[in-house]
């Protein structure tokens, strides 16, 4: 049994919906609900959408962070196996100190998760648990405060080799800042930022060596100058080389060492063409000054494999002429103290030895004999009392090592160099072919992206033609004001249908022509929001190009019959009723729409007969 508008669906009266019946009554009924339901769904699965992007974004520049300090400290102590962990445990620690200032609301969480599954396996549960609990984390390894120095940072001062004791160490700052990045990064905006270098300036300052100051007459490669130079001051103020603009994300370095057997240290080359051998001018230390290096290493690399990280990197200032390290002023050797052999003998005076005042004991100075000529000689060497010389064994393991030491330079340190070389040939040659096929590829984007728009340029201005002339002919035209279509040569309609799309009413004008038994469509036209959508002419064989063959065909409009006495005396209604030519009032409304208001006027017209 149908209820309330299910009958106006129902087409043939037999009190059943069909499937088309039921779906066009469930989208009449339903149809605005489940189209907003939609938009919501989609609404929402864009916010979780951008909010997963935001989430993956703060994690991937926390991990960045933490494997910034993880270089840091490689730089400082060399590679070591427990690097990995004990960084891990200071960054948790600096983490769950920062969070300290945050309230862990919902979307805090959100992001942390998105943290936890960085580093998945490596974290537990437990860790995103404390996190969230706002725990401190490995207070005794991170901590710096006048009352305790964590463990991760007393074991770094107390190892720390001489050679960083003295002033302030670069890669030791340079790790401080990272941890203050990371701190800053979770802590609440409007918390106080925290400067670990100033916390532990104490401690490092109690290490700390006076630097040496510097001797004009002795040359020491590994003392910086004390002022800068003129190239360097206004090198910042250069753009600095595109190193990445064209190569994908992949950087050129070269290890630079300043003298010989001493360490190499890494810079960019800003696109000097080096090769190994070359002696180049690189900034050293905080105040970038000038130093002389040969270079011992040039090769290619990406970001995330970089030796140190490229927007820190400094850049190699040019080249110089300098072919050789200089050599050191090396002072004579002296002798040993056991080498008495070699030392000459002071000459002895022969001349008697000055007889003293006597004061103490004259009887006993007089006694003793004095010899005329005294004479001093050295005994023969084998008669000297020098210690004998320890036998000296060969060390043949010493020289077994030596011996391969001198092998692998000669026989395997040139193959080795030889395949380095290659490899970086190739990749530089794989970087210039994928840069090739980029080029390409973004060529063939841009000449179809030209086309595409050329066509669509095309498109309009046909289009915008069609409109003119279909304007001129005094036709329907895209973009007409709905009510002046009956104004048109074409006069009224033939027959006007109308749709529900989206909840928004569709109507479509025909006009037809009829031959012989059969309406032919010669025009349709579109509307949405009183405004012609589409017109379009239809079976052209009926047109002169504007102009149409024949005449618009009009259904005759329908007058009730009015009664008449029939022969017989009785009341005649008329021979054809409304139900005899329509089997359904939607048919009536479809074919006259003109005649009633709306759909329900139509239904009672059919319903009376």
């Amino acid at each position: 049994m149908l209820y309330g508008s299910q009958k106006r669906f129902d087409k043939n009266g037999d009190g059943k919906l069909k499937g088309a019946e039921w779906q066009r009554w469930y989208q009449y009924a339903y149809g605005n609900e489940i189209e907003a339901k939609e938009k919501r769904r989609r609404a929402n699965a864009a916010a979780e959408q951008k909010r997963a992007q935001i989430a993956a974004d703060f994690a991937d520049h926390a991990s960045d962070l933490i494997n910034w300090m993880y270089r840091d400290l490689a730089h400082l102590e060399g590679e070591r196996e427990d690097q990995a962990i004990r960084t891990m445990h200071l960054a948790l620690y600096v983490i769950s100190a920062a969070l300290q200032t945050q309230k862990i609301d919902e979307s805090m969480r959100y992001l942390l998760r998105a943290f936890w599954n960085e580093f998945q396996p490596t974290l537990d549960e437990s860790v995103y648990q404390a996190l969230c609990a706002k725990q401190v984390l490995f207070a005794e390894i991170g901590e710096i405060s006048e009352k305790r120095l964590g463990s991760f940072w007393k074991n770094l001062l107390d190892h720390l080799p001489q050679e960083r004791r003295v002033g302030k160490d670069d890669d030791l700052q340079e790790l401080l800042d990272d941890t203050n990045r990371l701190y800053n990064y979770f802590c609440d905006d409007s918390a106080p930022g925290i400067d670990f270098a100033k916390e532990i300036e104490p401690y490092w300052a109690a290490i700390r060596l006076p630097e040496e100051p510097e001797e004009a007459e002795e040359y020491d490669e590994d003392e910086e100058p004390e002022e800068e130079s003129e190239p360097w001051t206004d090198f910042y103020e250069k753009s600095a080389p595109a190193e990445k603009s064209t190569n994908g994300g992949y950087y050129q370095f070269c290890k630079v060492q300043f003298k010989d057997g001493g360490s190499p240290y890494a810079y960019l080359t800003g696109g000097l063409p080096l090769a190994v051998g070359d002696f180049v001018v690189v900034p050293v230390g905080n105040r970038n000054a000038e130093k002389t290096g040969r270079v011992t290493d040039v090769f290619v690399c990406s970001a995330q494999d970089a030796p140190y990280p490229p927007e820190k990197a400094k850049f190699v200032l040019r080249k110089s002429e300098q072919t050789a390290f200089p050599e050191k002023k090396t002072p004579p050797v002296g002798p040993t103290r056991n080498e008495k052999a070699a030392t000459p003998m002071p000459s002895v005076p022969v001349e008697p030895p000055a007889v003293q005042p006597a004061s103490e004991k004259p009887a006993s100075f007089e006694a003793e004999p004095v010899p005329e000529e005294p004479t001093f000689t050295l005994p023969p060497p084998s008669e000297q009392d020098e210690p004998k010389k320890p036998k000296r064994r060969i060390p043949w393991g010493w020289l077994a090592a030596a011996v391969a030491v001198i092998a692998f330079f000669v026989f395997a340190l040139p193959p080795l160099k030889r395949t380095a070389e290659a490899n970086r040939q190739m990749v530089i040659a794989q970087q210039a072919a994928e840069r090739e096929k980029r080029e390409q590829e973004e060529r063939r984007a841009e000449q179809a992206r030209l086309e595409e728009e050329a066509a669509a340029q095309r498109r309009r201005e046909e289009k915008q033609a069609r409109i003119e002339a279909l304007q001129n002919a005094d036709l329907p035209y895209p973009g007409m004001p709905y009510e002046e279509l009956t104004s048109t040569k074409l006069g009224k309609a033939s027959k006007v249908t109308h749709e529900m799309r989206s909840g928004q009413v569709y109507y479509t004008f025909v006009w037809q022509i009829r031959a012989g038994d059969y309406l032919y469509p010669v025009f349709v036209a579109t509307t949405e929001n009183e405004e012609v959508l589409t017109a379009e002419q239809r079976n052209l064989e009926y047109w002169n190009d504007m102009a149409l063959k024949g005449t618009i065909y009009h259904q005759p409009v329908y007058k009730p019959s009015t009664p008449f006495q029939n022969q017989t005396g009785g009341t005649n209604h008329g021979s054809n009723g409304l139900r005899d030519e329509y089997d359904n009032p939607e048919d009536l409304y479809e074919d006259n729409p003109d005649w009633f208001e709306d759909e329900d006027e139509a239904w009672d017209e059919w319903e009376d007969g």
